[in-house]
């Protein structure tokens, strides 16, 4: 059953053609891990020409074939921006990996002094709210901003 795995072990796998999901299946079973068996980013799908719901379609019809019925969870992966989250919450993802790599500070790690404080720009900590990124996908709002 797909379902939020929490803090259990878990596996991402990521098919990335929906043709590897049988063989996962056969990898995981039997063993602690919670597979997350739909797991792509946009790149990935763009790249592939597709959607985050043909992913998890392929996904549910691979884990029907297997008689699969333990839990399992759905990673849209490596999100960059707000607008990419609205396919992947509608198709039924249940984990969202964030990527900040646009907003890392490199040169922390070359920083030699023991101390650094780095000021946080109003209009940045005005708009880091879940307030704003609910705007982009209202489904999640109740859960997020409550």
């Amino acid at each position: 059953m797909l379902t939020p795995l929490g803090l259990s072990p878990s596996f991402g796998f990521g098919d990335r053609l929906g043709l590897a999901t049988p063989g996962h299946i056969a990898a995981v079973r039997g063993t602690k891990f919670a597979p997350i068996f739909a797991q792509q980013s946009v790149r990935e799908n763009a790249r592939t020409g597709r959607t985050p719901q043909q992913v998890m379609d392929d996904a549910q019809r691979a884990l029907e074939a297997a008689k699969w019925d333990a839990p399992w969870g759905a990673d849209a992966d490596h999100l960059k921006a707000l607008e990419d989250i609205p396919p992947f919450v509608e198709a039924g993802y249940t984990f969202f990996t964030v990527d900040p790599g646009e907003h890392v500070d490199n040169s922390a790690d070359t920083d030699t002094r023991r101390s650094r404080t780095i000021p946080i720009r109003r209009q940045d900590r005005e708009s880091a709210t879940w307030r704003s990124a609910s705007a982009s996908c209202p489904r999640t709002e109740s859960r997020l901003c409550a």
